[in-house]
């Protein structure tokens, strides 16, 4: 959520939840405003997790409470003996975002030295009201999936610029630090590409979120296999016949990236390519024989960093094909059914 954004629902938020703790006439109405900021998370998911923690800690602070008052009475030793038990099992239990918010509340009790049923309703009704806010407003979350669309295209887009750039590494003898900043870009946009999958999946309640992940850890997968290809590349001096139809290769894998599920036709040309290598003359020199062990390690590489995409694919759900791959909602081209 947007820094700007996200102050004004803590301002309309906490304005709105005073207002309403106002018109019911409960005491210590702010509280309820206080509540409704520290409700706000950045995403909805965020929101409605901390929500439920906060209520289910407020009955057991009021169960703790009760006990912590009724042996001490309400005096600082009693509200001591409560912080200490109540903060003790919400660190222990995993609630600790919970504990000033009903700390604040339990004051309440102190200060009117009474906990009969009407001063915990007050504080149950300030509690719904900040936190019902909190998460009504957070459910105005705008989607960002069209982010994540454009953080796809940029990564194809650097993809495909990096398999040329191995392509044209692999046969000429040129020793620059392009590859290593076409591979910096591209793995820069598969990280913030994630961070987009995992924002849209924790604001996304109701519907299937998995997808844009399951894309993102795919690229990962690739960028492993590339990153050690690339080694390989930088470790050859030699240029040999295999090397071009090698770099030929993969430049047919960069013009296909955008080829819905087109990595079972490419394993299968790519099988016939290592039959040719495997029926190829012999090396005639140790140089030569090393050159084309490592080409041939790179054939490999090249082929697991299709099975990849191909596991990618075949694990998706009909759901998931659907929505993405066919119906299109986003509005975007046809073309981009296939980048995947």
């Amino acid at each position: 959520m947007k820094a700007g954004i996200k102050a004004i629902k803590i301002g309309v938020g906490s304005m709105l939840s005073i207002m309403i703790a106002y018109a019911f006439g409960l005491d210590y109405a702010v509280s309820a405003g206080i509540i409704t900021i520290l409700s706000i998370q950045d995403t909805k998911k965020e929101t409605i997790v901390v929500v439920l923690k906060r209520i289910t800690a407020f009955i057991l602070s009021v169960l703790v409470a009760a006990v912590a008052f009724g042996i001490f009475s309400f005096s600082i030793w009693g509200f001591g003996l409560y912080l200490l038990i109540f903060s003790g099992i919400c660190l222990v239990i995993g609630f600790r975002e919970s504990i000033p918010v009903n700390a604040v509340l339990a004051t309440h009790f102190l200060l009117d030295e009474r906990m009969t049923m009407s001063a915990v309703s007050n504080e149950a009704s300030l509690m719904v009201i900040g936190a019902g806010i909190g998460v009504i407003l957070n459910l105005f979350i705008a989607s960002n999936v069209v982010q994540i669309r454009n953080k796809q295209r940029e990564i194809e887009h650097c993809l495909k610029a990096l398999l040329f750039q191995m392509a044209d590494d692999l046969v000429t003898s040129l020793d620059s630090p392009i590859l290593d900043d076409k591979y910096t870009e591209l793995k820069s946009h598969v990280e913030a590409g994630l961070n987009f999958a995992k924002q849209n999946k924790n604001n996304t309640l109701f519907q299937e979120s998995e997808y844009f992940i399951k894309y993102m850890q795919m690229r990962f997968e690739q960028l492993d296999i590339l990153k050690e290809i690339m080694g390989n590349i930088k470790s050859l001096n030699l240029k040999v016949s295999q090397s071009y139809e090698t770099a030929d290769w993969i430049r047919k894998i960069a013009n296909s990236l955008s080829e819905s599920q087109n990595s079972r036709g490419l394993l299968a040309q790519q099988h016939i390519l290592l039959e040719k290598f495997r029926e190829d003359a012999l090396p005639e020199t140790r140089d030569e024989f090393e050159t084309r062990a490592v080409l041939y390690g790179i054939l490999m590489n090249l082929r697991l960093f299709l099975i990849v995409k191909k596991r990618f694919a075949d694990a998706l759900t009909k759901e998931q094909i659907q929505k993405y791959w066919e119906q299109n909602t986003e509005g975007l081209g046809k073309e981009e059914k296939n980048d995947y």
